[in-house]
């Protein structure tokens, strides 16, 4: 048995390597999870794993508190062998769609005074990414005026950026204290707090924004992802639907929804929602392989593989839907077409994280094939 080398998300179940700070699943933080060990608290429903079980992810970066809009890669597959005799089975936990915080909206004008200039050649290196330059620049105008709760937010994200989280966190709490009417404070300290482990702070904080303005559609998603984390799936459910109600045509935002009705145990409210999204959005090929994956664990094999060679005839090249049909034909027994579908998918999708490992899979299935 190798080393532990991942950790598992205590909200999705997913594996996620060491290096994340945050699930490549459903961004929830992995601060606190040890390497190799179960999630806190996991879902009565949730999959089981294996410790030797292998995690084809995408290299996605944590999450910034610059926010860095809603993600959507080649749907990641777990391909964890399910603990029966054919360990070559993969569970069918597939195509997850990794979202992320929206970005806070941009800072008020700035009125010039001390520290000005320090903190306008600071805030403008922190948006270039060079953060380390940043961070003196911004101390500096922090030190010329405290009172000032922008300085004292930009500074904590030039903290959080370097790494210095739990200073970000304390420099956060000051811009919200000097300022507790300003909800992009707020924000920021919500996020960081949810950043470093401090998930019941966070709640307040986000709560706290909601009191103010009931219609804050990015303080009801992130509050609703902790609520989900915490395993309170009907909090979650009531602000999600507020969230998808808000943004009807943003397919993250609708699919996220389904994500938490499945977690409810409604997995045909979530089916509607991926059928809708697929009536107006002909080439959302992660719900259709979501909706795929639904049927399939409802046991419409056939049906599940239907609907994704559907979308490949008018999207051939859909790494997604490849990969999608890939896992379907192989827990449906169909080896050779799982064969042919993983080295599709590989060749289409050369570059990808997880393209040499599904290549070696597609092998391996040929290889047990021939051999029995």
């Amino acid at each position: 048995m190798r080393p532990a080398d991942f950790r598992i998300c205590p909200s999705c179940d997913s594996r996620n390597k060491l290096k994340w700070e945050y699930c490549v699943r459903c961004g929830e933080s992995l601060q606190d999870v040890a390497a190799g060990a179960e999630a806190p608290e996991p879902e009565a429903d949730s999959p089981s794993s294996d410790e030797s079980a292998d995690q084809v992810s995408p290299d996605v970066p944590g999450l910034s508190l610059l926010g860095v809009g809603a993600l959507v890669v080649f749907g990641v597959i777990a391909l964890r062998p399910r603990p029966t005799a054919e360990a070559s089975r993969p569970d069918p936990s597939i195509f997850q769609i990794p979202t992320l915080p929206p970005s806070l909206p941009s800072a008020a004008p700035l009125v010039r005074g001390a520290g000005f200039e320090e903190f306008e050649r600071g805030r403008a290196l922190l948006a270039r990414g060079r953060s380390a330059e940043a961070l003196g620049l911004l101390a500096q105008a922090v030190g010329l005026d405290g009172s000032n709760p922008l300085f004292r937010q930009v500074y904590g994200q030039a903290l959080w950026a370097t790494g210095a989280k739990e200073q970000a966190v304390d420099e956060l709490t000051a811009a919200v204290r000097l300022d507790p009417d300003a909800e992009t404070y707020r924000m920021d300290l919500a996020r960081a707090l949810t950043g470093v482990g401090r998930q019941a702070d966070a709640v307040f904080e986000y709560e706290q924004v909601l009191a103010r303005s009931p219609n804050n559609v990015a303080c009801m998603e992130d509050l609703a992802r902790l609520y989900d984390g915490q395993g309170d799936t009907p909090r979650a459910l009531s602000l999600m639907r507020q969230v998808a109600a808000s943004n009807p045509n943003d397919v993250v935002k609708q699919q996220s929804m389904a994500r938490v009705l499945e977690k409810a145990g409604d997995a045909a409210g979530a089916a509607d929602i991926y059928r809708d999204i697929m009536s107006q959005f002909r080439d959302a090929h992660v719900p259709r392989t979501q909706l795929a994956e639904i049927l399939f664990q409802q046991g419409q094999g056939a049906e599940a593989i239907a609907t994704v060679r559907e979308g490949l005839q008018g999207y051939p090249n859909s790494p997604v839907l490849q990969r999608g049909l890939a896992t379907l034909l192989e827990r449906a027994g169909q080896t050779a077409e799982a064969v042919a579908a993983y080295r599709e998918y590989a060749r289409l999708a050369p570059g990808a994280p997880d393209a040499r490992e599904l290549a070696e899979r597609a092998d391996q299935l040929e290889k047990r094939a021939s051999s029995s």
